[in-house]
């Protein structure tokens, strides 16, 4: 086992990882558990601050998905952010490039896998999803703690992969059969169906134009 103590063999990676596994590991140093939960009141996405300072995982720290972790002049909600400010949001929340992260959230897991996937794009490997999130932690009698997380800053450098992001135009490639790809939909079934208007447009990117 390798020295994070979440990795079986030199070689291999956990995307996931259990609650037992993470209960039998939360108090070592060079483990570090972020909470990314997001809420959605009528249009407006807002960072969940007030339920994790409700209840949390001991030993969390909070990453804003919606301002620190997501570029808040970009067009769009959740524009991924440059190199430059991923860093400084995970120095904010004392993380290091030498820490296993473990990330979480309170619903079904969409947001812990989008920081997941941030930190993957932007050079942390050592970086995994608490399966079943808070839900799981909690049903498992999981401990929790109340309040806001006091850290202290650290250093933590980032440096962005391509390949892990496209645009309009790519995805639009590949509808019009001009390119290459798969598009998959993790949204729950009703708002891909459109029957659920979660969103300001009802529905699902087409498979082919």
């Amino acid at each position: 086992m390798s020295q994070s103590g979440f990795f079986r063999g030199s070689h291999k990676r956990e995307d996931l990882v259990s609650t037992k596994r993470l209960l039998e590991r939360l108090e070592r140093p060079d483990i570090a558990v972020v909470d990314a939960s997001v809420s959605k009141i009528s249009d407006i996405w807002l960072s969940d601050h007030v339920a994790f300072e409700a209840e949390h995982i001991p030993g969390a720290r909070f990453a804003d998905l919606v301002s620190d972790f997501s570029d808040p002049e970009g067009p769009f909600a959740f524009t991924r952010p440059t190199a430059a400010r991923l860093a400084s949001a995970a120095r904010a929340i004392g993380l290091t490039n030498r820490q296993q992260i473990v990330v979480y959230d309170n619903t079904t897991g969409i947001w812990a896998a989008r920081l997941w996937w941030l930190f993957k794009a932007f050079g942390h490997d050592k970086v995994a999803v608490l399966d079943g999130g808070l839900t799981a932690w909690r049903a498992e009698s999981g401990p929790l703690e109340q309040g806001p997380s006091a850290l202290e800053p650290t250093d933590f450098a980032a440096t962005e992969r391509p390949g892990f992001f496209v645009d309009q135009n790519e995805v639009l490639a590949i509808v019009e059969g001009r390119a290459r790809g798969r598009l998959v939909c993790v949204l729950r079934p009703e708002v891909f169906a459109g029957t659920e208007q979660r969103y300001s447009r009802p529905g699902h990117i087409p498979l082919r134009a």
